[in-house]
This record gives structure tokens, C-alpha cells and sequence, in this order.
């Protein structure tokens, strides 16, 4: 077994051990007996906290993720500020927890920040226990999340099964950080990402905002604008996007139509 160069690390991979134990499979002996392993390991974890353990966040965050309600309780108990989980740590924790335990938990010491991932992972799998835990996180006016929004989530951010949910997310978003969204709607106009552009506008951020102080938009990204300063042009873009909810499922058929723009009038694509 490879060398543990403190106590905090070493207890930090007891409660990885934990996690895992709480979420095995099999069957009925093999799980009983895991269980009975895990409740040794969290009296042994817990005999281990002393305030040099309890003073390391990535220690802290490891007894969260556990779920075990004791070292959980001292991992807040310490009062050493929010515990921020990483997405990992998230995924461990919601396989252990349900939404009514963890809701006072995200009141009373662990921060929101990365939460929005993995609940909509949950509902994009057909599992929806946690979907209103999402929406009320979402409305939130210290979470500010537009993880989904990034490259490495398209997939998560197209899936069918969770439209619904992370429409409603993004609507939330935007209304609580009306700003921050409409820079960051900017900022996809000036890569010609009109996929996510349009999204936002169908989130709440409307293109007279987009629009304000762009310098020198793309090609595409005017020639975009200039299909919606006309009546006809914007029934067309309605009748494309449908809905939030809609738009989200049709990725690959909105590529298709900007390339298809860009083409028209000769503009050449850069990667997005």
C-alpha cells in the first residue's frame, strides 16, 4: 500500500474507500457484508478527525461526500467556511443522500457551487428525485452556474430526457444574473456559436441586449442579426427554435442551418 504523507490525506482516502463501499452491488450477503465493513470504516474515519485533519477543505469535502451523517456533521462543525465538492464528491453524495437531507446541509455549510452537474446528470439518467432541488438552487442569487453551457456538456446539454429540467435552470439563471448572462451571450455571438446565442435568447436575454456595445461582430454573427431586423426573418428563427424545451433536442439541425447560412454567403467557419 502506497505511503500516506499525512493523517488529513490518509483520511481522505478512507472516506473514498467509504463511498465506494456505500455504493456497491451484488448480491444480498456480498452487500451486507459490505455494509458492515463501511460501518466499521466510518467509526475508524471518525476516531481519526482532530482539528489538523478537520482544517483541510479537500479533507472536509471527502467526510461530505460520504454522506454518513456524523462525519458529515464534523466536516460543517469545524466552521472553516463553505465546503466546496468537487463533481466527483458531488455524484458520491447524491448516491447516498436524498434531497430532504441535503437540502438543510446546503444551508448550513456546504456551498452550491458545482451542484447543478450532477442534478441535471441525475435527471438527463431518467432519475428525477432531485430535479426540484435543481430549480430551487437555480433561483439561487449566490449560484451563478454555466458549467452546461460549456464544450465538455453539450452532450448533457442536448440530452432529450432532461430538457425540460435544464430549460427551466437556465431561465432561472439568466433572471437572477441578467448581466452576467447577456455578456456571456456576447461572447458566443463573437465565435458564431448561434446555437448557444440562441439559446440564451430563448432563456430570457433578449438580442436588443446582445446587441449593445458588440464591436465589430463576425461575419456570420451579422449576417445572423440582420436576418432578425425584419418581421419575416424573425418568424423564421421562432419557427426554427419552437421553445427552450425544443431547442435544446435539436443541436444538429441548428448546426446544419448556420452552416448552411454561412455557405450562402461564403463565409468560411472556424471551428467552435
Amino acid at each position: 500500500m502506497p505511503r500516506v504523507k499525512s493523517q488529513a490525506a490518509l483520511v481522505a482516502r478512507l472516506c473514498r474507500t467509504l463511498s465506494d463501499i456505500q455504493t456497491a452491488s451484488g448480491d444480498a450477503p456480498f452487500v451486507e457484508s459490505a455494509m458492515h465493513v463501511g460501518d466499521a470504516l466510518e467509526g475508524l474515519i471518525f476516531e481519526r478527525l482532530d482539528e489538523d485533519v478537520l482544517s483541510k477543505n479537500g479533507t472536509r469535502a471527502a467526510l461530505v461526500a460520504t454522506g454518513a451523517p456524523r462525519l458529515v456533521q464534523a466536516a460543517i462543525n469545524a466552521g472553516r467556511g463553505p465546503i466546496t465538492l468537487t463533481p466527483q464528491g458531488w455524484k458520491l453524495l447524491l448516491q447516498t443522500i436524498t434531497p430532504d437531507e441535503l437540502c438543510p446541509l446546503l444551508g448550513s455549510g456546504i456551498s452550491r457551487s458545482g451542484l447543478p452537474i450532477p442534478l441535471i446528470g441525475r435527471a438527463a439518467a431518467g432519475d428525477h428525485t432531485f430535479s426540484p432541488l435543481l430549480i430551487e438552487v437555480a433561483g439561487s442569487p449566490e449560484l451563478r452556474d454555466h458549467t452546461i453551457l460549456t464544450k465538455n456538456y453539450r452532450g448533457l446539454l442536448t440530452n432529450a430526457a432532461s430538457a425540460g429540467i435544464t430549460a427551466e435552470f437556465l431561465r432561472l439563471q439568466v433572471a437572477c444574473h441578467p448581466a452576467s448572462y447577456k455578456d456571456l451571450a456576447k461572447n458566443f455571438l463573437s465565435k458564431s456559436d448561434l446555437f448557444l446565442v440562441a439559446i440564451l435568447n430563448l432563456a430570457g436575454v433578449s438580442f436588443e441586449k446582445i446587441q449593445q456595445g458588440i464591436y465589430r461582430p463576425s461575419p456570420l454573427a451579422q449576417r445572423f442579426l440582420d436576418s432578425l431586423s425584419s418581421a419575416h426573418g424573425r418568424m423564421a428563427y421562432l419557427e426554427r427554435c419552437q421553445s427552450l424545451e425544443h431547442l435544446l433536442t435539436q443541436h444538429e439541425a441548428f448546426e446544419d442551418w448556420r452552416q448552411e447560412m454561412a455557405r450562402q454567403a461564403n463565409i468560411a467557419l472556424r471551428p467552435l
